[in-house]
């Protein structure tokens, strides 16, 4: 309830029923659910995307564990990047 003082002292009162008052914490529920789920999306898009440049390691280890195995003829995938991975990637597979 809200009450308003005017200028000749009386007083305005303003109040809900119940039914507005839980028609207005639905409403806030429904839009808190909908930022949540927009929000878990969106970190989920941002985890995928970041973490797609990491994909080709797989091909890399596989490299590493034949060569540890001592089978020198496996060769690492075509690297078309500069970064770090694609050095490794270059950098394991064995020279002829």
């Amino acid at each position: 309830m809200v009450s308003i003082c005017l200028e000749d002292g009386s007083r305005i009162y303003l109040g809900f029923s119940k039914r507005d008052e839980l028609r207005v914490l639905d409403n806030l529920r429904l839009r808190f659910i909908l930022w949540w789920l927009l929000t878990v999306l969106l970190g989920f898009a941002m985890v995928f995307v970041a973490t797609r440049e990491c994909w080709p390691n797989s091909g890399i280890t596989e490299s590493a564990s034949l060569i540890g195995e001592s089978d020198f003829a496996c060769q690492s995938a075509d690297y078309t990047t500069q970064d770090e991975v694609a050095h490794l990637g270059t950098d394991i597979e064995p020279h002829a």
